[in-house]
C-alpha cells in the first residue's frame, strides 16, 4: 500500500475536511429550511381532454412498515412530528383548512358540509364518565369526568380518495389525490376491538399548502429532506383499494368477506394500472 509523503498528506486530509466537513451531522440538520415549501405543480388538465375517469378509495394502514413515517414520532420533536398531529393543529390555527363531516351515515366525502369549531372539538375530545371509590372516605363511590383527546396514536389509517383518470392530450393516466381522512381504531369497555371509525374528511387542494411546509421523514436517507406534500403527490405509501365508482355505490368490504375484499382490492389496482398500457397494444 503506497503511503503519503510530508507534501501529500495535508492536501489529502484538507480534501477530506471540505468533502465530509460539509455533511451536516446527524440531529443538527434543519430540515425544514431544506424541504421545498410549494406544493408540486400539476400540469392543467382541460375535462374535454379526460378519455376516462374512476374515483378511487384507498385505504392507508399505518401498521405497514411502508407507512410508519405517517405514524411516528408519538412525541412530537421540533422538526419532526406524526402527520395528525399536525392536521389536528391545523385544523385549529389556519382558517383556510376546513374539516369536513362526514353525514349521519359517515359516508359524506364530498367537502360540502364543513364542521364547526365546537362540533371539532366534539369529535377530537371524548368525554366519559367512571366511578370510582372517593380517596377521602371509605365506602362513598363518585362519579369523576375523564377526558381524552385523540392524538397520532389512536390513528391508525388514513382513507385516501383519488380521482383515476387518462388524459388524452398527454397520453397518460394519473391518479390525483381529493381528500384525507385519519381512521381510528374504535374497542369496547374491556378493550376488545371492535372496528374503525372515520373521524372527517380534509380537502387535499386546501390541505396541501399545509403539507408542504411539513416535513415528513424519509426512511431511505437521511438527507434527502421531503415534505409530506411529496410524500403524498409522489404515492410513496404502501395502500390497498377499499372502493370504487360504481352504480350501486358500496364499497368492497360491504359485499365480500375481508380476505376477499382485500383480493379484489390488489386485482383492481393491477387492472388500473395496466389500462395504460394496454392503451397502446392493437
Amino acid at each position: 500500500m503506497r503511503r503519503l509523503d510530508r507534501k501529500q498528506a495535508p492536501l489529502f486530509f484538507g480534501f477530506l475536511l471540505i468533502v465530509f466537513g460539509s455533511v451536516a451531522q446527524p440531529g443538527t440538520r434543519n430540515t425544514t429550511s431544506q424541504i421545498d415549501d410549494h406544493p408540486v405543480p400539476k400540469q392543467h388538465v382541460r375535462i374535454d381532454d379526460v378519455l376516462w375517469m374512476k374515483t378511487v378509495w384507498q385505504r392507508v394502514d399505518l401498521r405497514e412498515k411502508n407507512n410508519q413515517s405517517l405514524y411516528f414520532l408519538e412525541t412530537p420533536m421540533e422538526h419532526r412530528a406524526a402527520l395528525f398531529d399536525l392536521i389536528a393543529q391545523a385544523v385549529y390555527d389556519e382558517p383556510e383548512l376546513k374539516a369536513y363531516d362526514l353525514g349521519p351515515l359517515g359516508m359524506n366525502d364530498m367537502f360540502d358540509d364543513p364542521l364547526t369549531r365546537s362540533e371539532l372539538e366534539g369529535i377530537l375530545l371524548s368525554r366519559d364518565t367512571v366511578r370510582s371509590e372517593s380517596i377521602y372516605e371509605d365506602g362513598v363511590w363518585e362519579n369523576t369526568v375523564v377526558e381524552k383527546r385523540i392524538s397520532s396514536t389512536d390513528v391508525i389509517a388514513y382513507d385516501i380518495k383519488e380521482h383515476w383518470f387518462i388524459d388524452r392530450n398527454r397520453s397518460v393516466m394519473e391518479a390525483r389525490i381529493v381528500g384525507i381522512c385519519p381512521v381510528i381504531a374504535v374497542y369496547d369497555d374491556y378493550g376488545t376491538f371492535k372496528g374503525t371509525k372515520r373521524l372527517f374528511w380534509l380537502y387535499y387542494p386546501e390541505l396541501v399548502q399545509q403539507l408542504a411546509q411539513w416535513p415528513a421523514y424519509n426512511r431511505h436517507n437521511d438527507v434527502e429532506a421531503m415534505s409530506y406534500a411529496r410524500y403524498f403527490d409522489d404515492h410513496r405509501f404502501s395502500s390497498h383499494i377499499t372502493k370504487v365508482s360504481n352504480t350501486y355505490d358500496r364499497s368492497m368490504s360491504s359485499y365480500l368477506a375481508p380476505e376477499d375484499a382485500l383480493v379484489k382490492g390488489i386485482e383492481t389496482k393491477e387492472f388500473l394500472r395496466n389500462m395504460e398500457q394496454d392503451m397502446w397494444n392493437y
